[in-house]
């Protein structure tokens, strides 16, 4: 993965490089006139598919809110480099003595009450593709790279621990934006691959063209 995310980087710089000297690629966009640069702010509703099923007494909670940052680079024809950081917030499972569930084909039995949580956040690079519906509406499709942190930790009455992964692994998604001059307003549904399972995230952004 680690290849892969070298190649990317580059491919992804050369291009930039394209897009920025030269007669570079055609700007096909019809929402008006615009900087080479966005910054984008998110708000995120996660869904934490953690495969936890056949619960038995335990609480599970795998929906919580984030955000996210996000700095485009216009390389032209519709075509957007995105640099983000986005925090998915946190999922838990809770649990008396005698609760069960299952993880992995495998059942599980709590022997004291305790909180089985996950946290993560992400730092993302990727390419976003949009196609333009009318003057002012556009819908788009984007995939990529990340790089996450994820933290599981447990809690018990008398004692807790945690332990932290870090690895690289693909996101994609889609949404739609709505043009109000430098201002654009939009909506996605971005799919995350951690090692805890996939995070669905719902997200509602304002973007803003950069002048330099």
């Amino acid at each position: 993965m680690r290849n892969i995310l070298l190649f990317l980087t580059l491919g992804f710089t050369s291009i930039a490089f394209a897009g920025g000297h030269g007669k570079g690629l055609p700007n096909d966009s019809t929402h008006g006139s615009h900087g080479k640069y966005s910054l984008t702010y998110e708000i995120l509703d996660n869904d934490y598919d953690s495969g936890v099923n056949t619960i038995v007494g335990a609480t599970i909670d795998e929906d919580d809110n984030g955000y996210g940052i996000v700095l485009g680079y216009d390389l032209g024809n519709n075509l957007t480099l995105e640099a983000a950081y986005r925090d998915f917030g946190q999922a838990s499972l809770s649990g008396a003595s005698g609760n069960t569930f299952k993880y992995g084909g495998v059942s599980y039995t709590f022997d004291a009450t305790a909180v089985v949580s996950v946290e993560a956040d992400t730092l993302a690079l990727g390419l976003k593709k949009s196609f333009n519906l009318g003057d002012n509406l556009s819908v788009f499709a984007r995939a990529g790279i990340h790089r996450y942190e994820s933290t599981l930790g447990v809690t018990a009455a008398t004692a807790s621990a945690d332990t932290s992964n870090k690895d690289e692994e693909i996101y994609y998604g889609v949404g739609a934006s709505y043009s109000m001059g430098n201002i654009h307003l939009n909506i996605a549904h971005d799919t995350y691959d951690i090692d805890y399972g996939d995070i669905d995230a719902t997200g509602i952004s304002l973007s803003y063209n950069l002048a330099f």
